[in-house]
């Protein structure tokens, strides 16, 4: 198996699956240096972007029940909605896509509000959300479609995110060491969890925090806030080997995994691409 040094870790998990079956998993190395605690099946690992896909899920099952189109516009969600380009308004598959124009949204996080708060944010802030390329012009890597996409779940559920993702996701695939990163979750300060090592930042790496940012919590918790240890997300990959059954049927899964559009560097036009594809999560 891969050496921690060779991928630059200190620990890591490794996971098999063959024809739906696991046939090997294990991990290797250690969760947390500093007090000498090895990386295990139960050891909590952050997903990061990695969960945008639960969120995907989640919007699935509201297709299914007729809750929901991919299709709506972001307006009939929140009426005033202002990204009005061309004069078609930008739609939760555009969200999903990162294609709605809006670029370098990210600082928001900073703000350490809660999800159900976005549209208030938005308005608040309307001079800074101001579209800077056309519609469905360009791609561009956009975490805050996402929060948008997670606020509208939440505005139809009514529930906390962490709780649509326990009842919806988590739940029946039976993921019951998992959880979505949020502080008082964190007040039980589970001792096997993967601490982020380092970041990179300019191709330089630096420390980061031993204590899990609170970028992760609210408003950015539908674009990277699972926690799920090996063992979870076995049960996760396997899900996925069959079509996610048991949350959705095998239709709005293909659905989903169809690839929507042509994906290379964000500077390049939609229209002019033919290399890479994307589909939601």
């Amino acid at each position: 198996m891969m050496d921690c040094k060779y991928i630059q870790a200190p620990g890591y998990g490794l996971i098999v699956i063959k024809d739906g079956v696991p046939i090997y998993k294990k991990g290797y190395g250690y969760s947390d240096v500093e007090n000498n605690v090895q990386t295990t099946l139960d050891t909590l690992f952050p997903l990061g972007s990695c969960s945008k896909a639960s969120t995907v899920f989640i919007l699935g099952t509201l297709i299914e029940n007729g809750k929901i189109d991919i299709g709506d516009e972001i307006s009939k969600y929140a009426p005033g909605w202002f990204n009005k380009i061309d004069s078609y308004d930008a739609t939760i598959e555009d969200a999903l896509l990162m294609r709605i124009g809006l670029l370098n949204n990210d600082w928001v996080w900073a703000l350490n509000i809660s999800n159900t708060d976005i549209w208030d944010i938005v308005g608040n802030w309307k001079e800074k959300f101001q579209p800077q390329t056309k519609l469905r012009y360009i791609w561009n890597y956009f975490n805050f479609g996402y929060s948008l996409v997670g606020g509208i779940i939440q505005k139809i559920l009514d529930q906390p995110w962490q709780d649509i993702v326990q009842s919806n996701f988590f739940k029946p695939m039976g993921m019951d060491q998992s959880f979505v990163y949020h502080r008082a979750a964190l007040e039980k300060n589970p001792e096997d969890y993967a601490y982020p090592n380092s970041l990179t930042v300019n191709l330089t790496s630096i420390p980061v925090q031993r204590d899990i940012n609170t970028v992760l919590d609210g408003l950015a918790a539908p674009a990277g806030s699972l926690v799920v240890t090996l063992n979870d997300f076995t049960k996760y990959l396997q899900a996925i080997q069959n079509n996610m059954e048991p949350i959705m049927s095998p239709q709005t899964f293909d659905q989903i995994l169809t690839g929507r559009q042509s994906l290379w560097p964000s500077i390049i036009k939609l229209h002019d691409l033919g290399i890479g594809a994307t589909s939601y999560g």
